[in-house]
């Protein structure tokens, strides 16, 4: 559907156009800690050099599988490849737009003034140009201020219903120029406004039709320049800046800085995943608080799990005992 491209008034200035928490849930994970922490137990392992580490966690330790490690790392790989999927699907043009289409259905005259304040043969050239070089089909169009005040709430909803009953496309770019019948000399009450299919947007877009739109309501406040010649001004500049790259490296910056958070976002979860995978699989024996790792008394070994059982016999209930500042391990 057409919208609008922005617009504006004698007394009211311009205004732009129209360019078109979650919950939250989840479970307790298990906690890990290098140092005890109120109700934790402990565990010792091997380490590859030969030396014991303890870890502090408030559940039993389960040994990973390989399943647990692949699912979440598949589901987890394409979503790298989020950010520049959603890059070429943005409408960012790595170069200058190619015009549209030209369609059987486009008006032999792009004007229609039904007001007698615009000079046809002045404008009609330049309007021609506009099409040949985008392939958009402009209409400029004139009313006085009684054809719509009082139907209508703005112009804006004029232009709009206006668009849809004269166009059967989304290739048109209408502007329409409204003054009163009979004009104020000192304060002429004029309104205009842009309409624009929606096929035209990746040619007009927003920075355009700003940029448009600021250079026609620039010429029509002056007061020594005619409509004619602040429509033929504001269209001829248009005719050089319309077919411009719509994207500089400035445009891409934002992009670049999420696709660099995002990498290091899914990347820390999955390296913690794989750490997490990791030190699931090595080999854990629960042992008490007070327990002290001499070599005689390896609770791996077998022949050292009589002993290992008075050091167990003698645990104490150490969640009474509370530590400082314990570092999480998520």
């Amino acid at each position: 559907m057409p919208h609008s491209s922005g617009g504006g008034s004698h007394g009211g200035g311009s205004h732009g156009g129209s360019h078109s928490h979650g919950g939250r849930g989840g479970g307790s994970s298990q906690r890990y800690s290098n140092r005890y922490f109120t109700g934790a137990r402990r565990y010792m392992y091997h380490r590859r050099n030969g030396s014991v580490g303890y870890i502090y966690t408030d559940r039993p330790i389960r040994k990973s599988s390989v399943i647990e490690l692949i699912i979440p790392l598949v589901i987890l790989i394409p979503f790298m490849f989020v950010p520049i999927i959603a890059l070429f699907s943005s409408g960012i043009n790595f170069g200058p737009p190619k015009p549209l289409k030209t369609l059987s259905t486009y008006e032999q005259t792009h004007i229609v003034d039904n007001i007698d304040v615009i000079n046809e043969r002045e404008l009609e050239p330049i309007l021609a140009e506009f099409q040949t070089k985008t392939g958009i089909c402009p209409c400029v169009m004139t009313v006085n201020n009684e054809n719509w005040q009082g139907r209508y709430s703005s112009l804006e909803n004029y232009a709009y219903d206006l668009y849809v009953n004269t166009f059967g496309d989304e290739q048109h770019w209408l502007v329409i120029y409204s003054e009163p019948e009979e004009p104020d000399e000192d304060f002429n009450d004029w309104y205009w406004e842009g309409m624009q299919g929606n096929d035209t947007d990746r040619i007009l877009t927003g920075s355009k039709a700003d940029k448009f739109l600021n250079s026609l309501q620039r010429y029509l406040t002056k007061d020594d320049i005619s409509v004619t010649k602040a429509f033929c001004t504001a269209f001829s500049e248009a005719n050089g800046y319309m077919m411009e790259n719509n994207s500089s490296l400035t445009d891409l910056l934002p992009f670049a800085f999420f696709i660099l958070i995002w990498v290091i976002v899914i990347g820390a979860n999955m390296a913690g995943m794989i750490v997490s995978f990791v030190r699931g699989r090595r080999d854990y024996v629960e042992v008490p608080k007070d327990y002290v790792y001499t070599g005689d008394n390896d609770p791996f070994n077998p022949s050292s799990s009589e002993q290992y059982t008075t050091y167990s016999s003698s645990y104490v209930d150490t969640s009474k005992d509370d530590y400082d500042d314990p570092t999480i391990i998520k």
